[in-house]
């Protein structure tokens, strides 16, 4: 009990409303998280020009098949249908306990009021289609959600724009008819991006003007028992850097869901985007590190199936993208498809078992002579345990 109180105070204070005396305090405070570590073995066969590179690997991982994470949320319940609310959630590697985001609450850092008009929440979090937060909208895409690996059919391996953005004011509305609809807008995305590479250290612009780079997204929900469909528009506006360059702005239309059937959950999710960063094309980028800006579609879809006392997951995927301006370094485009399987087993409400296995085959093109190609095929495979609290 004692702990617990001087937990309420630190969160007090953290919320600025350390004066209100203890009687006064949040009504609901939880502790929570998920710990997740298993064993991954990792296999790459590239080819690059006449080149070919193999690398097996096996390691302790953390975070396969959940986001590792703990948190502090809670509420205080103001009469009337309001109520002020908070979430403080900080990622981690359970396998050596190394910080997550360069942040202590990197995952999300909300506070917000909730009442008749709907919710206003201000602070850091998940972007419409990044499928990480309260705000987000394509975690059911895929039945893999956007974790089980870095190769898994998720929307963030497949699709552009999985990211979590700071000093973001977000809104969505009361439910109507099962509808809903959410606004995002952020002034500076991240806090921690360097707008003079060439200079040691990191310069970062001023929140606002031209040199942060700023988000806005409009989306729209239904949602009942059986079905969830949500479409969403996005557009983010990069940081002119220090010497001038400010390229040209992303957009992206995102649409999918999913509906239980008998049982069978069934997903899919399609994706239209310009401009979009490299960067935040998580996995793809992995492989290929070219940093550029790209214009491409991607599709994911896929089944979760009951059986054998837990869960059967499949999923396959598609993406195809071009550079943005021309054909940068001689590349005309590029292309992933893939597929996972997996296998959930609940041990109990809080303990889950996991076997996961993805395929990613990823390729290049590039204009020469003989119009080569760059080829990656990648299998990742996972077997692990994931405790929540």
């Amino acid at each position: 009990m004692k702990s617990l109180a001087v937990t309420n105070k630190c969160i007090g204070a953290i919320l600025l409303v350390g004066s209100i005396a203890p009687a006064a305090a949040a009504d609901n405070v939880e502790l929570y998280g998920i710990i997740d570590s298993g064993v991954q073995y990792l296999g790459t066969r590239k080819h690059l020009s006449d080149k070919t590179t193999v690398r097996n690997t096996v390691s302790v991982k953390s975070g396969v098949y959940k986001g590792f994470r703990w948190g502090i949320k809670g509420s205080e319940g103001l009469g009337s249908g309001y109520s002020v609310n908070f979430v403080l959630e900080s990622g981690f590697s359970s396998d050596d306990g190394k910080q997550a985001f360069s942040r202590l609450f990197g995952r999300q850092s909300t506070i917000s009021l909730a009442g008749p008009f709907g919710e206003l929440m201000l602070g850091r979090m998940g972007a419409l289609a990044s499928g990480a937060g309260p705000f987000a909208l394509a975690g059911w895409f895929s039945p893999f959600g956007t974790s089980c690996g870095d190769y898994s059919v998720t929307a963030n391996n497949y699709m552009f724009g999985f990211k979590r953005f700071d000093n973001t004011f977000a809104y969505k509305t009361p439910t109507f008819q099962n509808w809903q609809l959410f606004l995002q807008y952020s002034r500076d995305t991240d806090t921690l991006e360097d707008i003079d590479p060439v200079t040691e250290g990191v310069q970062h612009g001023e929140e606002g003007r031209s040199n942060t780079s700023h988000y806005y997204g409009v989306g729209t929900r239904f949602k009942d028992k059986t079905k969830e469909f949500s479409v969403m528009f996005e557009r983010l506006s990069y940081a002119r850097q220090v010497s001038g360059f400010r390229p040209t702005s992303a957009t992206s239309v995102t649409l999918g869901g999913s509906y239980l059937l008998s049982g069978w959950q069934l997903f899919t999710g399609l994706q239209y985007f310009r401009n979009g960063t490299s960067k935040l094309m998580k996995s793809i980028d992995k492989v290929w590190g070219d940093k550029g800006y790209k214009d491409g579609e991607s599709i994911v879809g896929g089944l979760n199936i009951p059986a054998l006392n837990g869960s059967v997951l499949v999923a396959m995927g598609y993406s195809h993208y071009k550079p943005s301006r021309g054909a940068a370094n001689g590349q005309t485009k590029g292309y992933r498809y893939g597929g996972s399987i997996g296998y959930l087993y609940p041990v109990s409400k809080r303990t889950t078992l996991y076997a996961l296995l993805n395929y990613a085959r990823d390729v290049q093109r590039y204009r020469t002579e003989h119009m080569n190609k760059d080829k990656s095929s990648t299998i990742e495979s996972s077997i692990g345990i994931a405790h929540s609290f």
